[in-house]
């Protein structure tokens, strides 16, 4: 008898607990780390200005996804803007350079199995069922546990089909 097909659908929270944080939690976590040292006055001065004028157009500038949006948006359409305050990083393409280090920072491209949590236990599955996944992640936190589970993962273009 064949396995029945599971789909399993993986969001910003299954990285979680490898300590990787969601994107909305993303200036919380990256003011914890303590990453931006001396910088982290300039990048609130950064933000808040983000913030406010994001505001306007109903973004959250404390997601990340919104904030690099905004800021993309801001040097494709005003390059020379300049931020208040922010002498180092000033310019959308200044502020967009910064928030890439603070994404690599967080993403913990360094992970290794013992690090994964509870992650590779979503394989557990893979005993009664032909599974499938479906992420919306940004990091590489599933790919990784299915190496760690000794499991073949192969992407696939079936979503361009429609």
């Amino acid at each position: 008898m064949p396995k029945p097909k599971l789909v399993i659908f993986c969001g910003a929270g299954f990285s979680t607990t490898a300590g990787i944080p969601v994107m909305s939690e993303f200036t919380n976590k990256l003011r914890a780390s303590e990453f931006l040292g001396e910088n982290q006055a300039e990048f609130d001065r950064l933000l808040l200005q983000c913030e406010a004028m994001g505001m306007l157009i109903g973004a959250n500038t404390r997601n990340l996804e919104q904030l690099s949006s905004f800021l993309s948006v801001l040097n494709l359409t005003r390059p020379d803007f300049e931020f208040n305050n922010c002498p180092q990083f000033g310019k959308p393409s200044e502020a967009i350079k910064l928030i890439d280090r603070c994404i690599r920072r967080l993403v913990r491209y360094d992970l290794n199995i013992q690090q994964l949590g509870e992650a590779v236990s979503i394989f557990d599955a893979a005993h009664f069922a032909d599974l499938s996944f479906v992420t919306t992640n940004y990091d590489v936190v599933l790919e990784l546990a299915g190496w760690a589970a000794r499991r073949r993962m192969r992407p696939t273009d079936d979503i361009y089909a429609a």
